[in-house]
C-alpha cells in the first residue's frame, strides 16, 4: 500500500480503532471484575468447609499461613479485587473479604 492512498491511512486508522476498543475491553476487565463471579459470592458464608470452598470456587491461586491459620487468595494477578478467606483450626471458614488492592492497604469493597 502507498502512504500517500486514502485506503492506507483507512485501513491504518481502523486498526488504530480496533487496537484501543480491545485495550478498554481490557482495563475493564482489569479494574471493574470482582475476584470471583458475584453470584459463587453470595454463596460465602462462615463456617463452610475448605471442601465445599473448593466445590464453590475450585483451588486457590495462593495458599499462605496467617498466624497459623491458612489464608487463601481468590483472583487474578491483573485485577485489582482479591478474595481473602480464612480458615480456622477445624477447617471452617472464619471470615472472607473481597478488597481492592490498588493502594498499599487493602481496603474492603463496599
Amino acid at each position: 500500500m502507498n502512504p500517500d492512498s486514502p485506503i492506507f491511512w483507512v485501513v491504518a486508522f481502523g486498526s488504530l480503532l480496533v487496537v484501543a476498543w480491545g485495550f478498554t475491553v481490557f482495563a475493564r476487565w482489569c479494574i471493574r471484575s470482582p475476584a470471583v463471579p458475584q453470584a459463587k459470592l453470595g454463596r460465602l458464608r462462615a463456617g463452610i468447609t475448605v471442601q465445599e470452598v473448593r466445590e464453590l470456587l475450585g483451588e486457590p491461586n495462593t495458599i499462605r499461613d496467617h498466624n497459623g491459620q491458612p489464608l487463601w487468595r481468590y483472583g487474578h494477578r491483573l485485577k485489582r479485587h482479591s478474595l481473602r478467606i480464612r480458615f480456622d483450626d477445624h477447617g471452617r471458614m472464619t471470615e472472607f473479604k473481597h478488597v481492592f488492592q490498588a493502594e498499599p492497604q487493602d481496603r474492603e469493597v463496599t
